[in-house]
């Protein structure tokens, strides 16, 4: 903190308001993560299972699912620690309807060279995920190149396996071949993706319920980043000399070290939730006043990229002068006609006013 009026606070806001969230963000992740099975379907087709398990008992076991990283971060326009770390707050829901596994490379690639469709039903035989995929696939289609492609965590799921143990068995099929004396076929896995075990029969509450408890640690963790960057700002200007010209005492200055080596201590020793001393500051949002002025600028942004779909948090990251992976600085921070133009204004205030005018605009 080099500005005792505080203006270095705005420029370290940025950093916590580049992982904030909207609505439409949770309710996508949400979506993706559980999305709805067969299980309700096939037990319904089942007539004698239908009296050995009861009524209200959850019917689905939970299903192995992946989704690409660069996929899903392009369309929640978060980085990806940013979504992973969404993930890891949701798998803290008191109903444990996630379990979040290492990030893997969930699609496989099989080439049999020469499109040798005896080779790939040779390597079936030895290759119990491999035959498994071929009998959902009889015709056991290489394509002109003698390539096959499938997902092979949806691969695991339908089999009832690991994930680890399928691409055990899988990565063995070139050594098997070679073993054999047959022409060498490749496997490669590929397409880095978020690894989980979910739930996919939740019913509209309980798929309300995990966006509640998401959306309110997404705030819970806004609030308590904002309210230690004060703290520190407060606890830095506390010790600091008002001026460095005449240099104070040497007496004075180790005074001020040890109490601000106490004061560092106190920080990270104190627990992070108890929030009673650090008290939130009430966010002054926008001054009715300076609302119009405000909002004639958001749309004479929309006005300047009419071809783009900005959503309201969108639209305040670069007043704000925050970058995202679909609105990269690299690009939108040459237009300084809006890049930073409204840093001092308050986010979540100004994502509010960014999406009406979007509604408005539409």
């Amino acid at each position: 903190f080099f500005f005792p009026q505080g203006q270095d606070l705005l420029e370290l806001r940025r950093h916590i308001h580049e992982n904030s969230v909207d609505f439409l963000a949770v309710k996508t992740l949400i979506q993706r993560v559980f999305a709805p099975c067969k299980c309700l379907e096939n037990h319904g087709k089942i007539q004698e299972n239908s009296k050995e398990i009861p009524k209200n008992s959850r019917i689905c076991r939970g299903h192995e699912r992946s989704i690409p990283i660069q996929e899903f971060v392009e369309s929640l326009d978060l980085r990806e620690e940013g979504i992973e770390t969404l993930l890891c707050l949701l798998e803290l829901q008191p109903q444990k309807f996630l379990e979040l596994f290492p990030p893997v490379h969930s699609r496989c690639r099989i080439r049999f060279p020469g499109n040798s469709t005896e080779s790939l039903r040779e390597a079936a035989l030895r290759c119990p995920p491999l035959g498994f995929l071929l009998a959902r696939n009889p015709s056991g289609n290489l394509g002109i190149s003698g390539l096959l492609e499938f997902n092979a965590v949806a691969l695991s799921d339908s089999m009832g396996w690991e994930f680890r143990r399928v691409r055990e068995s899988l990565g063995r099929i070139p050594w098997e071949s070679r073993k054999a004396g047959k022409s060498r076929i490749q496997v490669e896995f590929w397409e880095l993706s978020f690894h989980f075990r979910a739930y996919g029969d939740l019913d509209s509450q309980e798929l309300d319920s995990s966006w509640e408890f998401l959306n309110s640690q997404i705030i819970s963790r806004e609030k308590s980043e904002l309210r230690r960057l004060q703290r520190c700002f407060r606890t830095f200007q506390s010790v600091a000399f008002p001026s460095f010209i005449p240099e104070p005492l040497e007496q004075e200055q180790l005074e001020k070290n040890s109490q601000l080596r106490e004061l560092l201590q106190e920080y990270f020793q104190r627990d992070p939730t108890e929030s009673k001393e650090d008290e939130e500051e009430k966010s002054p949002g926008i001054p009715p006043d300076q609302e119009e002025e405000i909002r004639a600028e958001i749309r004479k942004f929309l006005t300047a990229y009419p071809e783009e779909e900005f959503s309201g948090r969108a639209v305040a990251r670069i007043f704000h002068g925050i970058g995202s992976p679909r609105y990269p600085a690299r690009i939108f921070g040459r237009d300084r006609r809006f890049w930073r133009r409204l840093l001092p204004l308050e986010f979540r205030s100004l994502s509010r006013l960014a999406s009406q005018e979007i509604l408005a605009w539409r």
